[in-house]
């Protein structure tokens, strides 16, 4: 590739370029595009100039979605950074729902997991992080306990409910703040009580909990669990839990967590996938347990489950200038450039996919400029198939590149100078396709 020509504005450089990518050879094309120093990208193609439409989730990994609008204030997802489906952005999760089955209409279900409120750094990470390298890796461990006897189902609901810790961060904060009170300020009576909710939560029908991990269990099943929590060493239940949740400080509550736009995440900026393909399917269990209507198959069946990310801007009046998200095209990725390691996000050991080599001429790195208020990136981050061959059989496709898409953000060094940081919301979504006997194969 050529070097930025002198005196042509980043931001509307025309680059000829040589695509040696997958497909058909198109030589000395003209190309509209930025070039991306932090984190080093080279040449990032602006997705407008070859037609917004002509992106797909099976071809290249991601999409851009227009005219979706959302009705939820910019307000609303400042004072809520994080949650899940039963935080108060339960009417946005239903738009992104929404956005999934246009998307995916074949789908059986498609369940919301969390999302997250993004505001751009003050500037990029130092160091070959900034290239994409590996971060360190820290040395606490994530909450996971097997169950002691793998044929019991109250040992694998107490599993389960460890492993849910995990996720604390994404609770609602006013389930956050009752939690924390019980654990570390009411005492035994606290620890009782605690013990107690969190049985019965896990024992809802699933039309009143989409994730219990045992609906409607007997009170036989949720005796035993409760002796389990509440008595067993080895699974020390009431010690994790005040690990995953931390003391409130002296007059700290729902109304000072919900205005902390500080928990806020800054823009991500390395080149990563947010799982690898071992990441996903640790959180799918985590999310559909084998004992659970969605997590297995019948015999001779299969099933794809995807999950989706949904990035876009919030604030309705200032289009996004910098910090844009950037897409790895999937097809210019070889399946022996991708690294699986493993990092430690609040607590919780993710693996994900770095690129062994950094970014390479060969890589085609996509961005939309001026994304507005009602334009949706919907990218890949997770991609396997239940099979009935066996209890926990999940496969993979057999080209790495198909698991995740790899992104990350980058500076624009064309961005007018004192705009508004980037303020962007990224939903995660889990797709669940019908099931089908072995041998079909759907795509989207």
């Amino acid at each position: 590739q050529a070097g930025p020509a002198s005196g042509v504005s980043p931001t509307s450089e025309i680059l000829r370029f040589r695509d040696s990518s997958m497909g058909a050879r198109r030589e000395d094309q003209a190309v509209k595009g930025v070039w991306a120093d932090q984190p080093r990208l080279g040449f990032v193609v602006d997705g407008r100039a070859e037609g917004s439409g002509q992106w797909t989730l099976d071809e290249h990994g991601f999409a851009l979605l227009s005219g979706r609008a959302s009705v939820v204030r910019r307000e609303a997802f400042l004072e809520h950074p994080q949650g899940n489906l039963d935080g108060p952005l339960g009417e946005y999760h239903q738009e992104v729902v929404d956005m999934a089955r246009s998307l995916v209409p074949s789908a059986e279900e498609v369940r919301v997991m969390y999302h997250f409120v993004r505001r751009a750094s003050a500037g990029p990470p130092a160091g070959r992080e900034a290239q994409g390298a590996p971060p360190k890796i820290a040395e606490s461990r994530a909450h996971q306990v097997p169950p002691k006897d793998p044929m019991s189902k109250a040992h694998q609901v107490v599993s389960g409910m460890i492993l849910n810790l995990n996720y604390a961060c994404f609770f609602p904060a006013d389930y956050l703040d009752g939690m924390a009170r019980q654990l570390h300020l009411e005492g035994a009576a606290g620890e009782e009580a605690f013990l107690r909710e969190s049985v019965a939560s896990q024992a809802l029908p699933l039309d009143a909990n989409k994730y219990a991990l045992m609906p409607a269990a007997s009170a036989e099943l949720q005796k035993e669990v409760l002796a389990l929590l509440r008595d067993d060493a080895d699974y020390a239940y009431i010690a994790t839990a005040r690990q995953a949740v931390p003391k409130p400080a002296a007059g700290a509550g729902t109304e000072q967590r919900r205005g902390a736009s500080a928990e806020m995440l800054s823009a991500a900026m390395g080149v990563h996938t947010d799982v690898s393909a071992k990441g996903w399917e640790a959180q799918f269990r985590q999310l559909c347990p084998l004992t659970s209507g969605l997590g297995s198959v019948a015999a001779g069946s299969k099933r794809r489950v995807m999950l989706l990310k949904f990035w876009r801007g919030i604030n309705p009046d200032t289009p996004i200038v910098n910090h844009h998200l950037a897409l790895l095209d999937k097809r210019t990725v070889g399946s022996d450039e991708l690294e699986e390691i493993e990092i430690d996000f609040k607590g919780m050991l993710i693996k994900q996919y770095r690129l062994s080599n950094g970014t390479t001429e060969r890589h085609r790195w996509v961005y939309f400029l001026g994304m507005q208020h009602d334009e949706v990136i919907c990218f890949v981050q997770g991609d396997l198939t239940l099979r009935s061959a066996g209890p926990a059989e999940i496969t993979f496709p057999r080209e790495r590149q198909d698991h995740a898409t790899f992104h990350t953000a980058f500076e624009d060094p064309g961005a007018p100078q004192g705009v508004p940081p980037r303020e962007s919301v990224e939903v995660a979504v889990c797709v669940f396709f019908p099931e089908e006997a072995e041998g079909d194969g759907k795509q989207l």
